[in-house]
């Protein structure tokens, strides 16, 4: 028997192990479902303003869905979900939905463009704390309305803490309208005279985290009358006026009136932006955008609405039940605009975190598609040339953040020499071992136009040989304080449950030590864990992965903006911020469009009635490239200053049954549910030969 039959007969041979683990489990659903996949892990919501992770997209793109359609093949923004149809300004700036007419909820209630005002607004909202916040950031008034950016004189909303006696019990309260007059200090709580507390010298005195915080004082003219607000009166004393008391709010936000997004009618939406994006229409496919249903939020609260008996959503798939460590299962929604497209009634999502127990699983015909195949058996599955087994590029980094505040990591120069001593080209050829790209940089190939750019700017990822490398790596960490690595505070790589995450940071932990002498501790976390303590920066170095939300540098460079929903590492960058704010309001230069206006009338085909129409062309395609060079100006800082560690792009690493059809490669590795369906001819033959039931 040669070695790669005994490696597949160890695999097979465990998996009457696998299955004896589950029978139990599985027993309790004894009706397989149409189409079954394994998720990786355990979701933390299925409520789409509050989660970022790839495994509840998978759950989310099937109960809900969004404006915009993305098309299985290419993701070319398409009018196949909510939006029947749109309309672009030809500034760019405004956009017009048309919502289609049998669009319905899963309770069979009208889905209408007040929905999708709602829940941009609570997507907005600073309390949602949603992470993808910045999605929004060149809708007019977007980031104002979010970030409590207001001054005196302008219209804002006090939002008062309890719900009207008539509102749904989780809604919002009473929310008033006004002008801001003023924003007043806080003063701290009068001090209480020790004599009457029977408290007297000696005693210690409060400490500034004992001390009761200071909260502003909001005075709004509300119908001609200036009120006072505050959201915890008790905590405040501020020169309160004769006749004038402080009234509790829960929130003071800039007018909802003023930000570009506005039912005009229940069937149309307006979305006004600041600049036009090139790829805002693409944006709104992107699953944290979808709409969530307003009774049922308000009604039940967070998160009893998200659970299976109570959410109301708008895909073509219900959340039919959940069970924790096990399986989500979503059946077709009855009520779904378009059922004729829709072939599978049941889809199962497993959260299973084993490679090896996914492969099992799907060697076993338990389930039909899942993301990661074991690094190991990679090789043996490319020399067998298995038709479901096809990996290819796609739009997607695997890096490792770093937090910059942790001792040892404030010097970019010990950052710099981590990132020099890491062997890339060993880890793909050694532990991934499916086709990746050792990353020298952080936006993937793959985006045309940025492609482009680096190319006129003779920007190359050139790897320096091996030992050239560690003897900078090297030199950097002496300069730093550290030689040799000798003095070094502890340094810890955390990584969620996973093993091919295991196996990376393993290798990284000998290579570091190998070639600066450093010890590094591992830790590795379950998912939910995982995220919540790198939001609250409680980790050193910690291992990431992005996959891009939409086919532009933008959507890896804003990660890492100041004080960013994303950008965990601590890291700021007062030029960074500059350009990734201002890359959708990018202009030229007068000399600029006189240029371009002399190429336009210098160019074949040119003529004084098309002049208007190519002139407006070229200027958008010398803004785009403008905004390129400045993306890689903003990618060179981010590399120099080293918050992160690009270590590889991906390419997809998954197993997808033959008879599972409508299933597409696409660059985000993403793959609508609508369209796909089972041959059951062809799985029939594919199980009687594999032997399976």
């Amino acid at each position: 028997m040669g070695q790669t039959s005994r490696k597949w007969f160890g695999i097979v041979a465990g998996i009457a192990c696998v299955l004896a683990v589950i029978f139990s489990v599985w027993q309790e659903n004894p009706a397989p479902a149409d189409y079954t996949f394994s998720n990786g892990t355990e979701i933390k919501s299925v409520d789409p303003a509050i989660v970022t992770g790839q495994p509840e997209g998978q759950i989310i793109r099937g109960i809900y869905e969004g404006l915009v359609g993305w098309n299985p093949k290419d993701l070319r923004p398409e009018p196949t979900s909510a939006a029947e149809s749109w309309t672009i300004s030809d500034d760019g700036r405004t956009y017009h939905f048309k919502i289609r007419d049998n669009a319905k909820w899963s309770n069979g209630e009208p889905v209408t463009a007040q929905d999708f005002e709602y829940s941009f607004r609570r997507f907005l909202d600073p309390m949602t704390g949603a992470e993808y916040v910045f999605l929004l950031k060149d809708v007019k008034n977007a980031v104002e309305y979010n970030e409590l950016e207001y001054e005196p004189g302008s219209r804002v909303e006090v939002e008062l803490p309890e719900p009207a006696a008539d509102a749904l019990p989780f809604g919002r309260g009473e929310t008033l309208h006004g002008v801001l007059k003023s924003i007043e200090d806080g003063q701290p709580p009068v001090e209480t005279d020790p004599d009457e507390t029977g408290e007297g010298e000696g005693d210690e005195e409060e400490s500034e985290e004992d001390a009761a915080p200071t909260l502003p004082v909001y005075t709004v003219t509300i119908d001609g009358v200036d009120r006072r607000f505050c959201s915890k009166p008790d905590n405040v004393i501020a020169d309160v006026k004769q006749g004038a008391s402080i009234e509790q709010a829960k929130q003071v936000l800039l007018d909802f009136d003023h930000v570009g997004i506005v039912a005009v009618d229940r069937r149309t939406l307006r979305i006004e932006l600041n600049n036009p994006v090139p790829y805002f229409i693409n944006l709104l496919g992107f699953y944290p955008l979808f709409p969530v249903n307003k009774k049922c939020v308000e009604t039940h609260g967070y998160p009893a609405w998200t659970k299976p008996q109570n959410i109301v959503t708008n895909g073509c798939f219900i959340l039919h039940s959940r069970k924790v460590r096990d399986r989500i299962r979503m059946v077709r929604n009855p009520h779904y605009w378009d059922q004729e497209n829709v072939h599978l009634d049941t889809v199962d999502a497993l959260a299973v975190e084993s490679q090896t127990t996914e492969l099992n699983l799907y060697l076993a015909g338990k389930i039909d598609y899942f993301r990661q195949v074991p690094a190991t058996i990679i090789p043996d599955l490319l020399k067998q040339n298995r038709s479901d087994f096809n990996p290819q590029p796609f739009l997607s980094v695997y890096f490792y953040k770093i937090n910059t505040t942790k001792p040892g990591l404030t010097d970019r120069r010990v950052r710099q020499a981590l990132s020099l001593a890491i062997d890339r080209r060993e880890i793909v050829e050694h532990v991934t071992r499916a086709g990746q790209i050792p990353a020298l940089r952080y936006v993937p190939p793959g985006i045309a136009d940025y492609e482009a750019a680096k190319q006129r700017m003779n920007i190359k990822e050139v790897e320096l040989p091996r030992q050239a490398a560690i003897a900078k790596a090297k030199k950097l960490l002496t300069e730093a304080g550290f030689p040799d690595g000798k003095g070094i505070p502890q340094l810890v790589i955390t990584y969620n449950t996973n093993d091919l995450h295991a196996q990376i940071a393993e290798l990284i932990q000998a290579q570091l030590k190998e070639n600066l002498g450093i010890n590094v501790q591992l830790k590795n976390k379950e998912w939910g864990t995982y995220l919540a303590d790198q939001r609250k920066g409680d980790y050193m170095i910690g291992r990431n992965g992005w996959i891009g939300d939409y086919v532009d540098p933008n959507t890896f460079l804003d990660l890492f903006v100041t004080d960013g929903p994303q950008n965990n590492t601590n890291w700021s960058n007062a030029r960074y911020d500059e350009i990734v704010f201002g890359s959708s309001a990018v202009k030229l230069a007068d000399d600029e469009r006189a240029a371009v206006e002399q190429q336009v009338k210098e160019a074949d085909g040119w003529s004084e009635g098309r002049h208007a129409e190519l002139l407006r062309a070229a200027v958008d395609l010398e803004r785009q490239r403008k905004r390129m060079r400045l993306f890689v100006e903003a990618e060179d800082l981010l590399i120099e200053e080293a918050p992160i560690i690009p270590l590889y792009y991906y390419v997809t690493q998954g197993m997808v049954r033959p008879y599972v059809k409508g299933f597409y490669q696409n660059i985000q590795d993403v793959h609508p549910y609508k369209g796909m369906r089972i041959d059951e001819d062809e799985k029939r033959r594919v199980f009687e030969a594999e032997e399976l039931r």
